[in-house]
């Protein structure tokens, strides 16, 4: 694993399979939880096909979808009659509207064959994921407060990336 500070102060962790990977072909415990679940959906084979740029275009999709998935487990759109806020009605309709979508175009690999490398423009990008992380952070910590159970988000992700290995790309 090698890692560099460009001028822009962001730190680029590049991830060499002979450092990141255990005995068994598995990330290795040693190595820290984002590089692991990197590693873990490479050896899925989820990296196959895509250069990084249509990678990195392609998990702003999976982004869209996955949030559609936690939006769908908030109670108020089981209770339409209950919740009269319509701009939480409007929200969480462009949330299904985009997530149904970008399912579609996450799972149908033409959609990213043209993708240019100057579509993704790194460094902004890395600043917006530093404010989806702390949502998420902050979401978990409040799924904490409501369950009474520890939520330790970043350690799910690992064991989720590295349970998934075995499935491959579905």
């Amino acid at each position: 694993m090698t890692s560099s500070q460009p001028a822009s102060g962001y730190r680029v962790v590049v991830v060499c399979d002979d450092h990141a990977l255990d005995s068994a072909g598995l990330p290795s415990a040693a190595i820290p939880a984002q590089q692991a679940v990197a590693a873990a959906v490479a050896i899925r084979g989820y990296r196959e096909g895509y250069t990084a740029h249509q990678f990195a275009a392609r998990q702003v999709a999976k982004l869209a979808e996955e949030l559609l998935e936690v939006a769908e487990h908030m109670a108020w759109p089981a209770y339409p009659e209950t919740n009269t806020n319509s701009n939480i009605k409007a929200m969480l309709g462009d949330i299904d509207t985009a997530g149904t979508m970008a399912k579609r175009v996450f799972n149908n690999p033409d959609s990213w064959a043209d993708q240019p490398d100057s579509a993704v423009d790194p460094l902004p990008m890395i600043a917006e994921l530093a404010d989806l992380q702390v949502a998420i952070f902050c979401l978990a910590g409040a799924l904490a407060e409501i369950t009474g159970q520890p939520v330790d988000i970043v350690a799910l992700a690992r064991d989720k990336a590295t349970a998934d290995i075995d499935r491959g790309v579905r």
